[in-house]
């Protein structure tokens, strides 16, 4: 495999997250078995193959950030090590650490490399191997959509640089009314880069069927859901905010396996429509989406993250790796107006008879740049709904929980604690005077 240069979206995580603001970003699947553990390292080694940036290191040249082949073995962890440092000589420079422990198979990972979308990608294919090596299915039988060894091609062009739009003014203090911003301590304002994480499991079905009661899709329903969780929290009297709001944009482009197009959203309800019911609140958060979504500001926002990595290139790596504080200043000021952070990695589907193999599915990152990041993920039996969040108060969890049940759901909520997030240091990075 040659080298390749990072795109622009994802060298951003690298120039900007690095370090105590890395975004490691971990999913776990849990099987319903224990894992054959000499099967699964060998699925590893061949999934690794398959996705160009997992069998590579990072490189630094000349400013600009570069997946180099990496010769050293993939390896398969017996245990979860959240201070593990994420390109390390304790990853072997890779800057992703996969584990399997009893029935549950993890992954975390730079987001620089991808988003929970590009994981769920690399995990399907490390099932599909994991059960071509316990004789379970044929290598042939690969049904479409997972992808293999060969079919993954090294990245020909930046779909940034092709689809942005970079006539646009710089972006500059936004102009977006009344905004709220929850009066809590956050916990790395102290220097305490530690995070929460709560977890809410419920059952698919529920779901669903509380979707057609409200004639709702899935992320507008747990959009308004949050919202109203938020509220009931916190004060947001006199908050307006329903938007910016993003979505998956690989539709609109030649491939979605290297970037980072990640479907995120928030929403702080407005009085008269926090007054209304439920399918009213879906409603107006469905609107304002089909409002915002749209090509012309997909090609703004490309545009805008150009010009912030732009700024970043040239810098030496000393810069890079000691400028925490100016990123953080610039999380402070982003949280005053970001509520929440919504992701929906959707269902992790498989086709028998690796489906029956599937227990549950979880993926959440930090909460660093936004008060609140909830990240939902699914199989067809459970959705689980991570809630990460610097500070310890744990009233929006409940909160939340609180909505589900309201509305007949079997939710349950689970307190895991403050945990450490695997981190990115200086050492993950090659330095090269040329490729």
């Amino acid at each position: 495999m040659q080298a390749f240069e990072v795109t622009n979206e994802s060298s951003y995580y690298y120039y900007a997250h690095n370090g105590v603001l890395t975004l490691a970003l971990t999913m776990r699947l849990t099987l319903d078995h224990t894992i054959d553990h000499q099967a699964m390292q060998q699925a590893l080694t061949r999934a690794a193959h398959t996705y160009p940036q997992f069998s590579s290191r990072l490189a630094y040249v000349d400013g600009r950030w570069w997946y180099v082949p990496n010769e050293l073995d993939v390896v398969l962890y017996a245990a979860q090590d959240n201070s593990c440092s994420l390109g390390g000589p304790d990853t072997n420079h890779y800057l992703y650490r996969v584990w399997a422990e009893g029935n549950s198979v993890g992954i975390v990972a730079s987001h620089g490399m991808g988003d929970g979308h590009c994981l769920t990608d690399f995990m399907r294919t490390l099932l599909f191997y994991y059960a071509v090596e316990r004789g379970l299915v044929d290598e042939d039988s690969a049904p479409e959509g997972i992808f293999l060894e060969g079919q993954v091609e090294v990245p020909a062009f930046d779909p940034y640089l092709r689809y942005a739009n970079t006539e646009q003014a710089p972006i500059g203090t936004p102009d977006i009314g009344p905004i709220f911003a929850p009066s809590v301590a956050y916990s790395e304002d102290a220097g305490d880069f530690s995070c929460h994480v709560d977890l809410i499991e419920l059952p698919t079905a529920q779901l669903r069927d509380l979707a057609k009661r409200v004639q709702a899709r899935i992320s507008p329903l747990v959009m308004a859901l949050e919202a109203r969780a938020i509220a009931q929290a916190w004060d947001t009297a006199g908050a307006s905010l329903i938007g910016p709001i993003t979505y998956d944009m690989r539709p609109y482009f030649e491939t979605g396996m290297m970037d980072n197009f990640s479907s995120w959203a928030l929403a702080v309800l407005p009085g008269q429509v926090l007054a209304a019911d439920l399918a009213t609140q879906c409603a107006v958060i469905a609107q304002a989406m089909e409002q915002q979504l749209n090509v012309e500001a997909m090609r703004v926002q490309m545009g805008r993250s150009i010009a912030n990595t732009a700024a970043e290139r040239g810098k030496s790596l000393d810069e890079l790796f000691s400028s925490t504080e100016r990123h953080m200043e610039e999380a402070r000021y982003t949280r005053k107006y970001l509520s929440l952070y919504v992701s929906n990695v959707g269902a992790l589907r498989l086709p028998e008879p690796l489906a029956q193999m599937l227990v549950s599915a979880e993926c959440y990152l930090p909460s660093f740049s936004s008060p609140i990041n909830l990240t939902m993920m699914g199989t067809p039996s459970t959705v689980r709904i991570s809630i990460t969040r610097t500070f310890d108060d744990d009233g929006i969890s409940r909160a939340m929980l609180a909505q589900l049940q309201e509305q007949g759901i079997d939710a349950r909520l689970e307190l895991r604690g403050r945990q450490l997030f695997p981190r990115m240091g200086r050492e993950a990075v090659l330095e090269l005077e040329r490729i």
